[in-house]
């Protein structure tokens, strides 16, 4: 029967060394080949009649290797689980324990040696009362972002006419424009109609357009009458070419006339109107409803961000009391290990080792809280979550519930989608977490401007954002060749 001693080499770290008889794995081992041998038909046998004999000496190694650690993970399982030790990190296996002998046709009894390092068995999180405050911050909407939106609905719903006055902001100009050269039209030059908006236009541009009216000529580079827009663009989109007329040069100067002006004359916004914008069943009927209906929405979106600020606070708080201790020494040999096992990591320096025991504190401080607030993932709120973040990844495009819906369905079964639906469901439990906490501590609402609030979430995506990498390292990065783009979203939004 398998044997596990434990040997004390600091503390909370200790070395275990199991003992596997070969009564422990035989069994398995030979019930594995009996059903490997219904299987695989080796040459000059009928399926199903390869004698054990051959099937050990052609797949017995691999076979008795996977039996002896399934049984090694087994044993170790159910004495961490009947020791009640939380465990930090994996097992390190002995310089030697990943050496041993399999032999399939002589059995043989293992000895391993693996160290562990663990928290401490009473371990409870303090500093949690009502005593305590935080501040939580109710955001104030900016007056001008309403006005913006209320203005943006107005143009949305309103009536577009064409106009014999002058140009002004917000027109939509159409023009014809004919190549020029040496000042005059140039002979066989290209002739276009386009759309320019008022408000598109660069800088320089639309000084030059306003005040003008239908029937006006005057001349401009016709590459520049919009800053973002490239050569090939206003080839296209402007001046129609196509196919090999694309690559043929064109002068930059063109004479353009105005042919039309159409402007938006901005709509009331009445029930009717708003119906459009927020719903039959919003209850909005007036533009005074519809500015409260949109600070309603704004607020809203800062409410994650609201949530993040105390959260991170009450854990820095709770965190700072709850100075448990972590094994340095084993801790350290865990992170070499690990590095050790995926190609071209270094091992961590000493830095690095304290950066990682102190994520390490606060990580399962996080846990024990989650623990001992019962905080569970609902189905319910991790669909929200997934949809929210998908919804965002789409770019706010209307892709209708029922993609959305699919889409989840087919994220929390298929494997590929693992770590967006971990992601969420983290996501969801700290929400969970943060609520139990906030009915925990003392809350003092605090009103802030939202310039404040944001210096704060910028303030905190910082913290939380990776170090830029050292100079030498980023200019090597730009004298690539193809450079990979890695894109982080920020933890906080």
């Amino acid at each position: 029967m398998s044997k596990i001693t434990r040997e004390d080499i600091g503390d909370q770290h200790a070395k275990l060394t199991l003992v596997l008889d070969v009564a422990d794995y035989e069994a398995k081992y030979n019930s594995e080949l009996k059903a490997l041998k219904g299987k695989v038909q080796l040459k000059g046998f009928r399926k199903g009649k390869t004698p054990l004999s051959f099937l050990k000496k052609t797949y017995g190694e691999s076979v008795l290797a996977d039996v002896v650690f399934k049984k090694v993970s087994e044993e170790m399982d159910k004495y961490f689980k009947d020791e009640k030790l939380n465990l930090i990190g994996n097992p390190i296996p002995s310089d030697e324990a990943n050496k041993i002998s399999i032999d399939p046709v002589n059995l043989q009894s293992y000895t391993l040696d693996y160290e562990i390092g663990y928290l401490p068995a009473d371990m409870k999180v303090e500093g949690i009362s009502k005593s305590k405050s935080f501040d939580v911050y109710e955001v104030e909407v900016p007056e001008k972002w309403i006005n913006d939106d209320i203005d943006r609905f107005k143009k949305q719903l309103g009536e577009r006419k064409e106009v014999d006055e002058k140009i002004m902001e917000g027109d939509v100009i159409r023009v014809k424009g004919i190549e020029q050269e040496n000042g005059k039209a140039k002979a066989g030059g290209v002739e276009s109609e386009f759309d320019l908006f008022f408000d598109s236009l660069s800088e320089d541009n639309q000084i030059l357009f306003d005040g003008k009216r239908v029937g006006d000529k005057f001349t401009t580079d016709v590459f520049k009458l919009e800053d973002n827009m490239s050569e090939e663009m206003a080839k296209k989109h402007l001046l129609k070419l196509e196919g090999d007329d694309m690559e043929k040069a064109v002068n930059n100067d063109f004479e353009l006339e105005v042919l039309t002006v159409t402007r938006v004359f901005p709509a009331e916004l009445n029930k009717e109107n708003l119906e459009k914008v927020f719903g039959p069943d919003s209850g909005v009927e007036d533009e005074a409803g519809a500015r409260v209906k949109l600070e309603e929405h704004a607020k809203k979106g800062f409410e994650q961000g609201i949530n993040n600020l105390f959260f991170t606070d009450a854990i820095d708080f709770i965190n700072s009391k709850n100075e448990f201790s972590v094994p340095t020494e084993f801790f350290k040999k865990w992170l070499t290990f690990e590095a050790s096992q995926k190609e071209g990591v270094a091992a961590p320096t000493d830095e690095q080792i304290e950066k990682e025991i102190e994520s390490y504190r606060r990580r399962t401080i996080i846990t024990k809280l989650l623990e001992e607030n019962e905080v569970k993932i609902e189905n319910a709120p991790l669909r929200a979550n997934m949809k929210t973040r998908l919804a965002r990844m789409m770019g706010g495009q209307p892709m209708g519930d029922d993609f959305y819906e699919n889409m989840i369905d087919k994220m929390l079964e298929d494997q590929q989608y693992r770590d967006f639906v971990d992601e969420s469901m983290n996501e969801v439990a700290m929400d969970g977490l943060s609520k139990k906490l906030k009915e925990k501590f003392k809350l003092n609402t605090v009103s802030v401007d939202f310039d404040t609030f944001k210096e704060k979430i910028d303030a905190l995506n910082a913290r939380y954002q990776p170090p830029a990498p050292p100079v030498a390292e980023a200019a090597e990065e730009e004298d690539e060749e193809e450079e990979e783009e890695i894109a982080s979203e920020e933890i906080f939004k």
